[in-house]
């Protein structure tokens, strides 16, 4: 009879072991599942920060290219004024 409650003893800690383990492993997959979110809406945030920058750009230089051509500003009065502007 000892022996029986020995064995279930094991028995009993072993899965009470290993239903800690699964505990600890799905607290480890919830949370690099939401660190893995974050992580796509930083890096789509960035990718939107970094084409606003260059519609940005883009359209500085259109702007730029009417007024040279408006104003008939010489190429290299265009290069010292582009020096202020953008350092």
């Amino acid at each position: 009879m000892a022996l029986k409650k020995a064995y279930a003893d094991i028995i009993l800690n072993t899965e009470k072991e290993a239903a800690k383990r699964i505990m600890v492993s799905e607290r480890k997959v919830v949370r690099l599942e939401y660190e893995l979110k974050v992580a796509k809406e930083d890096a789509v945030q960035m990718l939107m920060r970094v084409k606003q920058m260059m519609d940005c750009k883009v359209w500085v230089k259109g702007v730029l290219k009417i007024w040279i051509t408006i104003s008939g500003v010489e190429l290299d009065e265009f290069q010292t004024f582009k020096y202020y502007i953008f350092r």
